[in-house]
């Protein structure tokens, strides 16, 4: 069977000539990421996401979306598509290569998906109830970015998740404290009340606001173009 501890070796001509990042900082013992952006307008972001199971078998999944956190947020994002690109139980040691070869097989069409995205994200389907409130909080959490970026400790926030890149470093730890200052130094700023209640209670959610926040600015460093 293919390694899951080598895709990302096997994975390199998605590194190197289709120009894939790995997102260190998000990988966990079982899952690898890859991505980029694609198309023109900083809208759309590709996912390649490697899983193994306890089982030992790997998946290769490949996520187009909006800037989103590449794990089980995705599922509920309904500007978020998604195409399973192989799931391998038996001892088959090209796996890893056919899945690369499959997904460059793909990769020319995906452009063709950020207007769709845009379009989601204008104007979201809401196929269920779930999607309906997962994308009023997402929407929510765009405005909590933009909100961190235009202030004042944006500048020391990116200089040290640069740092974190340039080091292939996996903690975002003490950049999520440092974003967490922000938003409460900034929550008095915001004039719009479901806003305000938003950062309030996100704040001591499970996942805290501040925690999505660092990983949305990451990705879009790691993957500035």
């Amino acid at each position: 069977m293919s390694s899951f501890y080598t895709a990302e070796n096997e994975f390199s001509k998605l590194i190197l000539e289709y120009n894939f990042i790995p997102l260190y900082s998000m990988w966990n013992k079982n899952t690898i990421i890859l991505s980029r952006k694609i198309g023109h307008q900083n809208i759309a972001y590709c996912h390649i996401i490697i899983s193994a199971n306890g089982s030992g078998g790997i998946s290769v999944n490949l996520w187009i979306a909006p800037l989103e956190c590449p794990d089980a947020r995705l599922d509920s994002n309904s500007a978020a598509f998604l195409i399973k690109i192989g799931e391998e139980w038996e001892d088959n040691p090209d796996f890893l290569q056919l899945c690369q070869s499959r997904i460059i097989n793909v990769f020319n069409g995906l452009d063709r998906f950020e207007n769709t995205i845009e379009q989601e994200l204008n104007n979201p389907s809401l196929l269920s109830n779930a999607h309906q409130i997962r994308m009023k909080n997402y929407l929510l959490y765009l405005a909590v970015l933009k909100l961190i970026k235009e202030s004042l400790e944006y500048p020391e926030i990116k200089k040290e998740i640069l740092k974190v890149i340039e080091k292939k470093a996996k903690s975002l730890t003490k950049i999520n404290k440092k974003v967490k200052e922000a938003i409460i130094n900034n929550q008095a700023k915001v004039k719009d009340p479901k806003l305000f209640q938003f950062i309030d209670e996100k704040q001591r959610a499970v996942i805290s606001l501040s925690e999505t926040i660092t990983d949305y600015i990451y990705i879009e460093l790691a993957l500035k173009s």
